[in-house]
Formats: C-alpha cells, sequence, structure tokens
C-alpha cells in the first residue's frame, strides 16, 4: 500500500541504468582527477597547481582526438578550432551559467552573465596572450627567427573574426534591449523563448557562413 508504483519503479530504473552509464563514461576522468589533492593542503594552491595540470592534459587528449577526426574526415583547421574545439571548451561555461540562473539565491542575472563575458575575455587575452609570448619568446632565443602567422594563412580566420562581431553586436543589442525592457534573464515566455532562439540561430549562422569561407563557397579574402 505504501510501496512505490509501477510508474515509480520504472523511472527509478531509467534513473539508475542512466547514473550508471554516466559513471562509466566518466569513470577515466574520475581517475584522472582523482590525483588532485585536497583544498586543506598548502591553502589550495597545490590543488590548484595540479587542476591547471590536468586542464592541460585533457586539452592536449581532445585536441589530439579533433585532429584525428578532421584528417578522417577532411575537415579544415580552422573549421575545427571554430567549431569542435570551441564547442568542447565552452560547455563548462554553459553549464556553470545554467547553475547560477537556476540558483533561487541569487537574485540577479549579473553571475550568469558575468560567467559568459568573463570566460570569454579570459579565452582572448589570457588564452591568446599567453601562447603568443611563449612561442615568440621561443622561436627568437632558439630558433633564430621572428614568430609570425602569414595573411594566406589567416584569411579564413580573419572572416570568421568579422563575422563574429557582427553577429556579437546583434547579441549585445538583445541583452541591452532586454535590460531596458523587461530583464536580462526569464521574463515573459514568449519574449525569453524568442530571445534565446535568436542567439542559437546567430550561432548557426556563424557557424554555416565560418564554413562556407573557409571552403571558399563564398570570398573570404
Amino acid at each position: 500500500m505504501f510501496g512505490p508504483t509501477m510508474d515509480e519503479n520504472e523511472n527509478m530504473i531509467e534513473v539508475t541504468c542512466w547514473e550508471a552509464l554516466i559513471h562509466f563514461v566518466s569513470m577515466p576522468w574520475k581517475l584522472l582527477f582523482a590525483f588532485i589533492p585536497p583544498r586543506k593542503l598548502y591553502g589550495g594552491w597545490l590543488s590548484f597547481i595540479i587542476c591547471f595540470i590536468m586542464i592541460g592534459i585533457v586539452s592536449m587528449f581532445l585536441l589530439s582526438v579533433i585532429s584525428a577526426m578532421g584528417c578522417v574526415f577532411n575537415i579544415m583547421p580552422c573549421i575545427q578550432a571554430i567549431l569542435m574545439v570551441s564547442i568542447g571548451t565552452s560547455l563548462p561555461d554553459f553549464y556553470a551559467s545554467k547553475a547560477l540562473a537556476l540558483d533561487k539565491n541569487v537574485t540577479y542575472a549579473d553571475a550568469a552573465i558575468g560567467n559568459v563575458f568573463g570566460a570569454n575575455a579570459a579565452n582572448v587575452f589570457i588564452g591568446l596572450g599567453i601562447p603568443w609570448t611563449i612561442a615568440s619568446i621561443y622561436y627568437e632565443y632558439f630558433e633564430g627567427e621572428y614568430y609570425s602567422i602569414g595573411f594566406n594563412e589567416t584569411a579564413d580566420i580573419t572572416f570568421c573574426i568579422v563575422m563574429f562581431f557582427i553577429l556579437s553586436f546583434i547579441v549585445f543589442m538583445i541583452l541591452f534591449i532586454r535590460t531596458t525592457k523587461e530583464s536580462v534573464l526569464g521574463g515573459k515566455v514568449k519574449c525569453k523563448t524568442f530571445s534565446g532562439l535568436l542567439m542559437i540561430i546567430l550561432w548557426g549562422l556563424f557557424a554555416l557562413f565560418t564554413i562556407l569561407g573557409c571552403y571558399e563557397v563564398i570570398p573570404s579574402r
């Protein structure tokens, strides 16, 4: 009488099977990150440094897998980086922003939106600045040559950057209008659904024009 019903038992089995699948799929990553020491040691600095090392290992693995896929399916490097690598690096930002947006203890959407802007600012300023500096110093003092990339090699990237600026301006206008009319996140169902779908469509347009530009279907130089 007080036991679970048939539907509840089926839901419990489905949840258990799903959790088991996620557990076994993520087992290699759990074993890898098990080497991270507790935050109690050395004020958390040791954990912080080991986390950076682990992120580097995972990034190298991700790059190797995507490069192999690009070689097998004949995908250009610019498309691999802009569409495939970027999705893998942005998923943690997506889950973090989602958790911040759904947090009932947070009154405003500053944390969720700030996480998106802050993560991309770190990618541009730190993720581009540090490797560029290291490569420039290495090639100058160990290879005896300047580190530079020619125009022909970056023509497709230049086209992508222009497309990114144009579509980003539209996104900023959407956020600005929402702050003046309703709210940055949430609001009426029709309004927030339209805003979300519009941003997804903008990303689809960016992906489409990037592919067409890299394969020179449309002029990109």
